[in-house]
């Protein structure tokens, strides 16, 4: 009897752990609002430093209003991410908008594990570009 309660617990573990797995992955929202240390940048080069970081990975941006862009990348044509970037002379943040097979679940507040990696690679190129500003 022991061990039918052991092999049911080890089951039910092991169907708990393979459902979880294909619910993705929560979304990382990027707080960077206070990465700039110089005091002597413009919200124009700031604009500009997160425009070029995020063009070097593909992503477009569109200017919404002074401290705030708008960024979308399509992935093989079949993953489409859209994000806001606010922003002012001391940082940034990056928040998601909205997407397109990416398996987005706002109840839950997860997506596809790849968003995390294309966001992950856009605030580098981003933090990158900032960095030559100061």
């Amino acid at each position: 009897m022991k061990k039918l309660i052991g092999l049911v617990g080890t089951l039910f573990f092991v169907m708990l752990i393979a459902t979880g797995c294909g619910r993705g992955t929560m979304v990382h929202n990027v707080d960077n609002s206070s990465y700039i240390e110089s005091k002597n940048i413009t919200m124009a080069q700031v604009e500009q430093a997160i425009t070029k970081g995020a063009i070097r990975k593909g992503w477009t941006t569109k200017k919404i209003k002074t401290g705030l862009l708008e960024s979308k990348v399509n992935v093989r044509g079949k993953h489409f991410v859209m994000v806001n970037i606010a922003y002012n002379t001391k940082g940034y943040k990056i928040t998601y908008k909205d997407s397109q097979n990416m398996n987005y679940n706002a109840e839950n507040n997860t997506i596809h594990k790849n968003y995390n990696k294309w966001i992950g690679n856009l605030e580098r190129n981003i933090n990158y570009e900032l960095s030559l500003l100061k």
